[in-house]
């Protein structure tokens, strides 16, 4: 007793069964949305893809501004470093000599006199 299997569109159907389809409005209306929904389905999927991909390349750029401000940063800082070497440097070549006189030899010489008034004193 073996029944003969006949296909129907998707459907295997065993011989003496019969087939019906619903063809109503309602269906087609289902059919029809479930082919939207599918449709918005595979549009929000891509749009999901290329959103990912967007946030890849934008969490790649923070990065890499990240790492341009920390290098940036310790650029600056060097060189206020260098900038008050060089500041300091020149505040004290500003400043007068210091002279350091050895007390034996003011003592042999006398006061010191300024060079100004030694000129003035010997031409009059």
């Amino acid at each position: 007793m073996i029944k003969e299997i006949r296909t129907v569109g998707a459907l295997n159907v065993p011989s003496g069964m019969t087939v019906s389809y619903i063809n109503t409005p309602e269906y087609a209306e289902k059919l029809n949305e479930k082919k939207q929904l599918e449709e918005k389905r595979q549009t929000l999927a891509a749009e999901l893809t290329q959103l990912q991909n967007r946030h890849s390349q934008l969490t790649i750029s923070l990065r890499d501004q990240k790492n341009q401000q920390d290098e940036l940063l310790m650029t600056q800082q060097s060189t206020e470093e260098k900038i008050k070497l060089i500041l300091n440097f020149i505040n004290k070549m500003k400043e007068p000599p210091v002279v350091e006189e050895n007390k034996e030899n003011e003592d042999d010489a006398g006061p010191a006199v300024p060079a100004s008034e030694c000129d003035s004193s010997s031409s009059s």
